[in-house]
């Protein structure tokens, strides 16, 4: 019952999160831009890009939030379901992590095998890197990460410098290594050594010094307005380009200051608001004694 509770306040806190201001903009989009076009039917269920490249160009930077939509809705409802029966919270959570990072990877290699062979860098970005359902496992190293701080924290974290050093070396060889052009393993192995080697240089990020004020607050605020900015500001390019004939220069400088600008607005007028409603209702409000949404599957 009480797994079933944290499933609903995980689930709820973050729709009303990612959902109001995602519809608003999907919606804006579609009224501007694409009303005609029967694809946008599927955004609104995040089916864009689930099992194929997108249905329609319309608000492309779409495609990493599929994932993540599916990924938080996938993964915990799973867990859920395993939960039960007296077995170990702590073992459930390693299988599925480990299922949501083998399991993509496969089907990369069987859509890689079936597939005409990729040739070039769009088609290896519209087939493989923007699928959503090739892509969970991006969002499951994360997860396994957490799983090894809460099992064997002292070993992470006292080994975080080293995990630093090998991450980047990996992360840097990688990215080197899209310039061979061996699109079999671009489409396959590369995104699982990207995923690993970031989740490798987290533990370290978590002891940064404390920085400057200022530069404090110009962080929390990108943070805090970074959705919106995400949402808005392939809008924002897309109208400039479309009614100002001017040097390109000083469109992306308008483009720039607008979506900061607009980012900020929609923050305050619209995501905040509907972020403040999580603690007006009963079934999402987070009790200050118990993050159950944190640990309800690995306690």
């Amino acid at each position: 019952q009480q797994t079933q509770q944290a499933f609903v306040e995980h689930a709820g806190r973050r729709w009303l999160r990612t959902l109001p201001c995602y519809y608003l903009l999907l919606t804006v989009n579609v009224l501007l831009y694409d009303q005609d076009f029967p694809g946008h039917r599927d955004y609104y269920l995040f089916l864009q890009n689930f099992t194929s490249p997108m249905s329609a160009a319309m608000m492309p930077e779409s495609w990493s939030l599929t994932v993540e939509e599916w990924f938080y809705l996938l993964f915990p409802a799973l867990l859920v379901a395993a939960c039960g029966g007296g077995r170990s919270h702590m073992h459930v959570f390693l299988a599925i992590t480990m299922l949501f990072i083998v399991t993509p990877l496969a089907a990369r290699v069987g859509v890689a095998v079936l597939l005409d062979p990729v040739t070039t860098t769009p088609q290896w970005d519209v087939q493989f890197r923007k699928v959503a359902c090739l892509r969970l496992d991006a969002i499951a190293w994360g997860a396994l990460l957490a799983w090894l701080v809460t099992c064997h924290r002292e070993l992470v974290f006292g080994n975080r410098h080293a995990l630093f050093i090998a991450g980047a070396a990996v992360l840097l060889l990688v990215l080197y290594s899209t310039s061979w052009g061996h699109f079999p393993y671009q489409s396959t192995l590369y995104f699982s050594l990207v995923g690993a080697s970031l989740a490798m240089m987290l533990p370290r990020f978590i002891f940064l010094a404390s920085m400057h004020p200022l530069a404090t607050a110009i962080t929390r605020n990108i943070s805090t307005t970074s959705y919106s900015a995400y949402l808005l500001h392939g809008l924002v390019l897309a109208t400039l380009q479309r009614h100002l004939d001017t040097a390109p220069a000083l469109t992306y400088l308008l483009y720039f200051g607008g979506t900061l600008l607009m980012a900020n607005i929609l923050y305050r007028a619209w995501e905040r608001p509907f972020m403040k409603l999580r603690e007006s209702l009963p079934l999402l409000r987070r009790d200050d004694d118990a993050n159950r949404t944190s640990t309800f599957v690995i306690r």
